[in-house]
């Protein structure tokens, strides 16, 4: 009879460590012991819930490229505008000298500058400075520079000089690839005070041939002339431009050109 007592303690207790080995080998706590279809289970739904889920994606086809700004940011879109408006500024700028070949104003310190006398008077080489033209002995008039003018709104680079009185100012530019026309705009600047209107003399060369002589008022604004060169441009050849100024004797005097050669 107690052999048959212990045979069965044996059993129960066998049985009981099968199943807190079962509980061990599962995910969940080791408090709660379950059969191994149910850990079966319990594994195959967790897998199933781990599975990723698909999002669908709707692809907006735009008919209008324009409306892709309207997916921009307000900040983004602000940014596009102003970079529009700043290409369109510069591209109105540069307009005006597109066809342009030669800007006089560009190659100041290659240029030869005398002064000189109808009288024979001995004449007066200009030599480079670095920023201007200069005249030994005339140190407070006569020098020639590069400046910057706003004619009707759009920015100008220039040539100035501050005349000598009873003095002829040449300006030769050598090397000069011919266009179709010589465009040159030009104004005179006469002392502070002046009521009566102060003319001088400009006369525009192309070789020895004379391009055109006009006389320019203290009283005109800018003025532009616009100069054929004819048969020039077919010459294949570069050229040397000349600008000669005759002012009156009259101190104080400034005279500034704005010069391009263009097609």
């Amino acid at each position: 009879m107690k052999a048959f007592f212990l045979a069965g303690l044996v059993v129960l207790f066998i049985s009981s460590s099968g199943r807190i080995l079962q509980a061990a080998d599962s995910d969940e706590p080791r408090g709660d012991v379950f059969s191994g279809n149910e850990v079966l289970n319990r594994g195959s739904e967790k897998q199933v819930s781990e599975k990723p889920t698909s999002v669908p994606v709707e692809v907006v086809k735009l008919s209008d490229p324009s409306q892709e700004e309207d997916l921009l940011p307000a900040q983004e879109r602000v940014l596009s505008v102003n970079s529009r408006k700043k290409k369109k500024k510069v591209r109105g700028l540069r307009a005006s000298t597109k066809s342009s070949l030669y800007r006089f104003a560009d190659h100041l310190p290659e240029a030869e500058a005398e002064l000189f006398s109808r009288n024979k008077e001995p004449e007066v080489l200009g030599l480079w400075s670095g920023e201007a033209i200069l005249f030994r002995g005339y140190e407070k008039d006569g020098d020639i520079r590069k400046t910057s003018f706003n004619i009707e709104g759009i920015q100008y680079d220039a040539i100035s000089t501050k005349m000598v009185a009873g003095r002829v100012h040449l300006l030769k530019f050598h090397h000069v690839s011919p266009g179709t026309h010589l465009v040159v705009r030009y104004v005179l600047s006469a002392p502070a005070g002046s009521r009566d209107p102060i003319f001088s003399y400009l006369r525009v060369l192309v070789g020895q041939h004379e391009l055109k002589r006009v006389q320019v008022s203290s009283k005109d604004p800018w003025t532009k002339q616009e100069m054929d060169l004819g048969i020039i441009s077919f010459l294949n050849r570069e050229v040397t431009v000349a600008f000669e100024l005759t002012p009156e004797r009259i101190k104080g005097l400034t005279f500034s050109v704005v010069a391009e050669m263009r097609n």
